[in-house]
């Protein structure tokens, strides 16, 4: 009996070192993710103030028509590396009454996304087709014709197309043909289809009334 008691307060002993190993270690684990957090919010504002600076200096060339100042720019931007391109997404936008200046950054951004092939930010991108000025769109779909995912663009991209029923949606063709491959082939080809169907209908009923 006296083992069993003995070994009991070992156990309990045991258990209560472990206990107390094991909070100094969650302890550090909860400290090295908040580090982590501040890090990283750390390192967010500064790329935030960064692309700000250099949207800024974009929208100042645009007076200056010097395309080395403005591609060295645009390299500067693309330097930032990937985890700056969201950050561009929303400088597409110039604006419903934008300035020259405004739109020049707005579509040297747009080059910027293109060339590095975004991966990301569909929604927003999206969002830039829908609701945006007519220059925020035509950026988004130049940028979204080039994306780094088209497995993932071009389903997102012809659902917009599908239920468009604007003056636009010529626009979103041009950007699902750019994007390629099999599918878009053959929604443009539907679509020239469609078009021409509708083309002669026209012409057919515009005859019949002429000869009445």
């Amino acid at each position: 009996v006296s083992l069993g008691v003995g070994g009991a307060a070992m156990s309990s002993k045991a258990d209560e070192q472990e206990g107390a190993s094991s909070a100094p270690a969650a302890d550090s684990l909860q400290a090295w993710l908040a580090r982590l957090r501040r890090e990283r919010d750390a390192s967010r504002s500064t790329l935030s103030t960064r692309v700000a600076e250099l949207c800024r200096e974009l929208e100042e060339l645009a007076q200056e028509a010097s395309p080395r100042k403005s591609e060295a720019a645009r390299n500067a931007l693309a330097a930032l590396g990937p985890d700056a391109l969201p950050l561009l997404v929303p400088a597409l936008e110039p604006g419903e009454k934008a300035v020259p200046a405004a739109k020049f950054r707005a579509t040297q951004v747009a080059l910027v996304l293109a060339d590095a092939k975004l991966s990301g930010s569909l929604t927003e991108l999206l969002r830039h087709v829908k609701n945006g000025s007519p220059s925020a769109r035509a950026n988004a779909l130049f940028v979204l014709a080039k994306h780094g995912d088209p497995a993932r663009a071009f389903p997102a991209l012809a659902a917009v197309y599908a239920g468009d029923k604007g003056a636009g949606r010529g626009e979103i063709l041009t950007g699902l043909a750019t994007l390629g491959g099999a599918e878009a082939d053959k929604l443009v080809a539907e679509a020239l289809y469609a078009a021409a169907a509708e083309v002669v209908g026209s012409a057919m009923e515009s005859l019949a009334l002429s000869k009445n």
